[in-house]
């Protein structure tokens, strides 16, 4: 073959060399074709992780294979070009899932989809008053006033509150200030009014709280003292004598007991924090404007507190960093893990994270002004949002409120249980 023939060869092998490497260099960088609209753009992805993961799955129609499985914990639909896609869940028995997601170039949008069950099962009937799930026990107060656990029946009362462990509830005789322990492991019941008694302590205008942490601890508190009381040795500690009026709620952390103090003088509440391992206040915050209606812990580090004028206050005690994020509050839920705060406002629902101050959301709900109250689903995604008659659920990714169903109407109570991922709901005077 001639020279220059060879070399001819030689040029177009490496041209070709060249452009196929260039186009596997694209493709690899994410670089495609639309040949709808005849242009090379990059694509994107999205990423699918749906409850229950069995969900069926279509992309504007088109049914995608779910890729859930046991070391799979989504689906990735990748190969998509910029551009809006609706997504649509489906599985018998449940309501459908669909929302409108916008793929951008190189980027994976993430997409957390729960999907609410259309029927639900019954768990008491014989026209139940109250209850309580805590843990694995279902707590019932019957119609007349009489608590049941299991094939138990105490006297009658409302359960206050329970130990992270769920093994100890504390309870309070409606109509009194008497409490009682309830071991649930040996469903004993304990007097507590009486220890206290016994113990030096009257009750009489006395809070009494239990410690979530230890269910050996109960904190007695009034307008001017507080006291901890070990019921395992029986044993009274006076914890602190403030010099002001304690607010109406303490909030306890792992290690941590606080309250607010109230200066009528100035109008004013300071933030106490006491380390209960140490036995000992870490000092006061700054002040505060106003009466402190409601204070809990999300985390060892960040105070929550909202004041009677609607300011809600983010308060990190390690550095004496008291910030305000919201100015006309009701209400405040902290999501399980701490991260989240939900705020309840008169004109809107706001979403803040604790732990990265750009993740902000805001949603405009319609009857906003008649929200009671909201939980935090299992995921810290999503909320349930209540109403007087009526119970929805809030997917935070869904700025537009596609997915903004009722799940729930008419009822008289609902109860998220994470733990175990059911929500129950008393109506037609029965649990289901």
């Amino acid at each position: 073959m001639p020279l220059q023939a060879r070399k001819r060869i030689f040029y177009l092998l490496v041209i070709a060399f060249l452009a196929i490497g260039a186009i596997v260099v694209l493709y690899v960088s994410g670089w495609r074709i639309d040949f709808a609209k005849l242009k090379i753009e990059k694509v994107g992805a999205i990423f699918v992780r749906s409850f229950p993961k069995e969900a069926s799955i279509r992309l504007d129609s088109k049914l995608v294979e779910n890729q859930s499985g046991l070391f799979e914990k989504g689906t990735l639909i990748n190969g998509l070009f910029p551009r809006s896609y609706k997504l649509r869940l489906s599985l018998p028995n449940y309501k459908d899932w669909e929302e409108n997601i916008a793929v951008s170039p190189a980027l994976v949008a993430e997409v957390n989809a729960v999907l609410v069950p259309k029927n639900s099962g019954t768990l008491a009937t014989s026209s139940p008053k109250n209850f309580w799930i805590i843990g694995d026990n279902t707590i019932i107060q019957d119609k007349n006033g009489a608590l049941i656990i299991g094939k138990e029946k105490i006297s009658g009362g409302e359960i206050i509150e329970w130990t992270k462990d769920y093994a100890f509830v504390l309870a309070k005789k409606s109509g009194t200030n008497s409490h009682y322990l309830i071991d649930l492991q040996k469903n004993s019941v304990q007097n507590i009014n009486d220890l206290l008694g016994k113990a030096g302590l009257s009750t009489s205008g006395l809070a009494i709280t239990l410690n979530s942490e230890d269910e050996s601890e109960l904190i007695a508190f009034g307008p001017n003292k507080i006291f901890s009381f070990d019921t395992g040795k029986n044993k009274l500690t006076n914890i602190y004598k403030p010099g002001s009026e304690i607010g109406g709620k303490l909030a306890l952390s792992q290690l941590l007991t606080s309250w607010t103090e109230f200066s009528l003088g100035s109008n004013t509440s300071a933030i106490i924090v006491f380390d209960r391992f140490l036995k000992k206040v870490l000092g006061e915050s700054a002040a505060l404007p106003g009466k402190s209606l409601d204070l809990k812990w999300a985390n060892d580090k960040k105070l929550i507190t909202l004041q009677d004028s609607g300011e809600l206050y983010v308060y990190d005690y390690r550095n004496k960093n008291l910030k305000r994020i919201a100015a006309g509050a009701r209400k405040f839920v902290i999501s399980s893990d701490g991260s989240k705060l939900a705020i309840i406002e008169n004109n809107a629902l706001q979403i803040f994270s604790l732990d990265n101050d750009r993740d902000y959301r805001r949603f405009n709900f319609p009857e906003i002004q008649s929200v009671l109250d909201a939980a935090w689903y299992s995921d810290n995604n999503h909320l349930f949002i209540f109403y007087p008659q009526r119970i929805t659920f809030l997917n935070l990714n869904d700025a537009s409120l596609d997915n903004l169903i009722a799940v729930v109407q008419n009822y008289k109570k609902a109860v998220y249980d994470e733990k175990n991922n059911y929500f129950y709901v008393l109506k037609d005077d029965k649990i289901e």
